[in-house]
């Protein structure tokens, strides 16, 4: 479903409904959970973006940390429901998916999830989303006593009603791993706490583990490599790129010819294999033909593209959900960040390289403006050059 639309859709409708439900509430005195105590069924909500569900994977951790006991159900987009089987932390059973075809499909699954959710007994909700309206009314409609999500508390526009039990303050200069702790960690304090979370922020985790099942992708792809690419060998240097020329958000985009350059002068060096990976086919889209060099864009399922990664000696990309992928694996991530901050959502893992130029207009998309920007050109990621990002690859091959 195009992102436009989406936001909108959120926006108008949205907005109208949170405040139908709020007043509803304040109505009705709608009875609910006023200190915290400890719950049973836990249900995330996020929708949308495949790195943030894996930058919440140390929410998810801190969770069985409290709560041992405690079952952990997701809600998400069912293109995104593939990161969650890899990540292997929550049971299959307990994600509940929704169908973004259509705003038809959305409203059908939305409805049939809700009425899972009330079966389910969910007692504690934690919405994950940044100021969506879609996904506070979600938490809502579930009847879960417990309801912890991002509110604008005082800040202008963002208006999503007041239908969280637990309304905790975005914190634009921590880390967002930091940010959906704070969500989990508000569900042991009193509702009336305000603004939550009155409590020292969370040291954030600084890797997060490797997927499960890792080492079979890897076998899998490395025979399937060695098909496509004579003489491949890994040892001599292996690196990923991943252009994402067609971006649901082009302005994060480093420029194709950029990419190109790159592998030209990757390729140079003596056996040193390249592999293009991503959603998207570059046939036709200018990636370099070499004997060294494969294209594997659109080619791959979630597991065969960990597998690649996890084989690579390094990953080049800039910021999209393969930067946090590629944290589930053994390569080395060299990241390239514009319109959005590596500050607070930098990938989770210590062996990286982050390209950040810091202009003054840098961060443009973020939660206030639901990543929306008039920015038609993305000089921000153009001043990262080839030069800087080659050299730190380089360093990893010798």
């Amino acid at each position: 479903m195009d992102l436009a639309r989406v936001r909108l859709i959120d926006r108008l409708i949205g907005g109208v409904l949170c405040a139908v439900l709020d007043a509803s509430r304040r109505i009705l005195g709608r009875r609910e959970e006023s200190t915290g105590s400890s719950p049973k069924k836990i249900l995330f909500i996020e929708l949308s973006e495949i790195g943030a569900a894996i930058l919440a994977e140390p929410a998810l951790r801190h969770v069985r940390r409290s709560w041992p006991e405690a079952e952990i159900y997701f809600w998400i987009f069912a293109e995104n429901a593939d990161v969650l089987r890899v990540q292997g932390l929550v049971d299959p059973e307990k994600v509940f998916l929704i169908r973004s075809r259509s705003v038809w499909t959305v409203m059908v699954d939305a409805l049939a999830g809700l009425r899972r959710v009330r079966r389910e007994g969910i007692d504690a909700v934690v919405d994950l989303e940044l100021f969506s309206r879609i996904t506070a009314i979600l938490s809502f409609l579930t009847g879960a006593s417990q309801r912890t999500g991002f509110d604008r508390h005082e800040m202008e526009g963002l208006y999503r009603g007041k239908l969280q039990t637990r309304a905790v303050l975005y914190n634009p200069y921590r880390h967002i791993s930091a940010n959906f702790i704070a969500l989990v960690e508000a569900l042991k304090r009193p509702a009336d706490e305000a603004p939550h979370l009155k409590a020292p922020s969370a040291i954030i985790e600084t890797s997060v583990p490797r997927a499960p099942g890792l080492d079979s992708y890897r076998d899998a792809m490395s025979a399937r490599l060695s098909a496509r690419l004579p003489g491949f060998d890994r040892r001599k240097g292996f690196i990923c790129l991943h252009a994402d020329f067609e971006s649901r958000l082009p302005i994060r985009n480093w420029p194709m010819p950029r990419y190109r350059e790159l592998a030209d002068r990757l390729l140079a060096l003596d056996g040193v294999f390249v592999a293009w990976v991503g959603k998207i086919r570059g046939d036709g889209n200018g990636t370099p033909a070499h004997a060294r060099s494969v294209d594997l864009s659109g080619e791959t399922t979630l597991e065969e593209l960990l597998g690649t990664l996890d084989l690579a000696t390094a990953v080049v990309s800039h910021d999209s959900g393969v930067v946090h992928l590629a944290t589930l694996t053994r390569a080395a991530v060299v990241a390239l960040y514009g319109p959005e901050t590596p500050s607070l959502y930098g990938p989770l893992t210590e062996d990286k390289t982050v390209f950040y130029e810091n202009f003054a207009c840098s961060p443009c998309l973020s939660a206030f403006n639901h990543r929306t920007s008039t920015c038609r050109d993305n000089a921000c990621v153009r001043a990262i050059g080839v030069d800087a990002v080659f050299e730190a690859v380089r360093k990893r091959l010798y």
